[in-house]
């Protein structure tokens, strides 16, 4: 009872300040949701601003499925010819592949995959803009490095290939996860499925940790100065670390990207 009546004079006394406190923190809690809301609808804004200047195909109803196929196979027509290993993402097959010179070279199945709620809402046209050409990796931070640093030659065949990525490694395997941000604003990730351990666990909380903190940080800047909150739609793949490890050693230094899903 003690509690609540210093409670209740508590209050009496302070009552204005700490109205003028609570409705300080609804308008912050307000405009934050509404940035929260805004940004998708600003990136698919902005996405379609993008597809208005771009050169598409005749849209067909019923007919999203195969015109997403005719988008995929483009994308894979413009990857670079010569010496330049790209990255393939195949959700209907649950695949990441490796592809040079149009060919297949590694792949590797998909444990589980998560995509934003953005992506999925695309329609035909914003699809086909983003989606019916290779996107370049403008940059990109993972948890290993690409070790052993050597130079060689890319690999002209399978075979040379298969070769490289066969020999022993001389490291352990860490735990991997890998961030890839595309040239349109998509993210990537790529993580291990394997996190029993506790290094494992915590490699995991550290790098998807320092990723919520960005997020956060654009939010309250967004608030406080009036602007668009940066959206980033996000991908999330998960397959064994070392698959993942022989991959991103694999890649380039900024590859190019195909991602295909219906």
């Amino acid at each position: 009872m003690e509690i609540f009546a210093y409670l209740k004079s508590f209050f009496q006394r302070y009552r204005k300040p700490v109205i003028a406190v609570a409705c300080v923190f609804g308008i912050l809690l307000l405009l934050s949701l509404f940035h929260l809301i805004s940004a998708p609808i600003s990136k698919l804004k902005e996405w379609r601003n993008e597809g208005a200047e771009m050169e598409s195909p005749e849209f067909v109803n019923g007919l999203d499925s195969l015109q997403r196929q005719i988008a995929f196979k483009k994308a894979l027509l413009a990857l670079p010819k010569k010496d330049s290993i790209s990255l393939v993402l195949n959700v209907p097959d649950s695949s990441l592949s490796l592809f040079i010179n149009g060919m297949s070279i590694y792949k590797v199945q998909l444990a589980e995959m998560q995509i934003d709620p953005l992506l999925k809402r695309l329609g035909e046209k914003e699809y086909w803009t983003q989606f019916s050409k290779p996107l370049q990796v403008d940059s990109s931070r993972a948890t290993i490095v690409k070790e052993p640093i050597i130079e060689k030659t890319a690999p002209k065949t399978q075979e040379e290939f298969l070769a490289s990525v066969s020999q022993p490694d001389s490291l352990v395997y860490e735990p991997t996860h890998i961030q890839l941000i595309l040239e349109n604003g998509l993210e990537l990730f790529l993580s291990q499925e394997e996190n029993s351990e506790k290094l494992d666990r915590r490699v995991k909380r550290q790098f998807f940790g320092s990723q919520r903190i960005k997020a956060l940080s654009s939010l309250v800047t967004s608030v406080f100065t009036f602007e668009t909150m940066e959206y980033r739609p996000q991908i999330y793949l998960a397959a064994p670390s070392a698959e993942l490890t022989s991959i991103y050693r694999a890649l380039p230094e900024r590859p190019k990207v195909v991602i295909y899903y219906n």
